[in-house]
């Protein structure tokens, strides 16, 4: 059993996780406030045996020198394909790479290796006891850009896979909360979706700095980015402002799903 910890980068809008085992030892998932981290980590009194990272941005791994420093001995693990864009970043070369089902050991729990590219495209998560750690894959309300070094496609397909593939009891830890905004973006195409109206009334209720766990489930309830197969959202894109926006992002070759994928990512870069 494992205990996860959640904390607030004072340095970013980022959201980081301590994972730790038997209240001895601790792994850090993009732990970019290395400060906050090592203050953590004493007054537990803790190990810090490993630094995990699901993808290159310098926001995921900025901590990874200064950790390192403090903890010589951490293994530092991180996507194969991203390996050396993060030594270049940090100046840390990873004790291990690693990629799509590749399996961790911690404290006898088996961590689960995703590749879950688009976002960027090594871009990787962490499942371990019913939690996946991913990054900047899906938000709550919402999905990553792709404007440093993803794809938009790519990440269409991610998603698909996400929601088809994963068990959707899944509990999700997203690397930014972005709730509020996300939903507002999304009210604008369904006014009258109950689930976005629940989330943004409990998103401006919540307390400054903090962060929701969600669920795949959840998010496939409400989170339009992984609706993009319903009828109901297709006819309210489709309608949007006449028709234009949804026209504009039309392409040789794709379905209704993956049309309103572009769309939408399109729309939310720039809302």
């Amino acid at each position: 059993m494992l205990d996860i910890i959640t904390l607030a980068s004072k340095k970013t809008d980022n959201f980081f996780y301590m994972l730790v085992h038997n209240n001895t030892q601790a792994i850090l998932i993009d732990p970019i406030d290395a400060t906050l981290a090592r203050e953590e980590l004493e007054q537990r009194g803790l190990e810090l045996v490993a630094i995990y990272n699901t993808h290159w941005h310098p926001d995921h791994v900025g901590g990874n020198a200064e950790l390192r420093e403090y903890a010589p001995s951490c293994d530092v693990v991180v996507p194969e394909d991203e390996a050396a864009r993060i030594e270049d970043l940090t100046g840390v070369k990873a004790t291990r790479t690693i990629t799509s089902k590749d399996t961790l050991d911690f404290g006898g729990s088996t961590i689960k290796v995703h590749a879950l590219p688009g976002h960027t495209m090594g871009h990787i998560a962490y499942e371990v006891e019913g939690h996946l750690f991913l990054g900047d894959v899906i938000f709550a309300g919402g999905v990553g850009h792709c404007k440093l070094g993803g794809d938009v496609d790519t990440l269409h397909n991610t998603i698909r896979h996400i929601v088809e593939d994963l068990d959707g009891d899944l509990i999700v830890h997203c690397g930014h909360n972005y709730v509020q905004k996300n939903v507002q973006f999304a009210l604008q195409f369904e006014p009258d979706h109950a689930g976005l109206q629940t989330q943004l009334e409990r998103a401006k209720q919540a307390e400054p700095r903090t962060i929701r766990a969600t669920t795949i489930k959840e998010e496939r309830s409400y989170n339009p980015f992984l609706r993009t197969d319903e009828a109901t959202l297709i006819e309210a894109l489709k309608s949007y402002q006449g028709g234009s926006p949804w026209q504009s992002y039309d392409k040789d070759g794709i379905d209704d799903s993956q049309h309103a994928f572009l769309m939408l990512r399109g729309l939310r870069d720039h809302y």
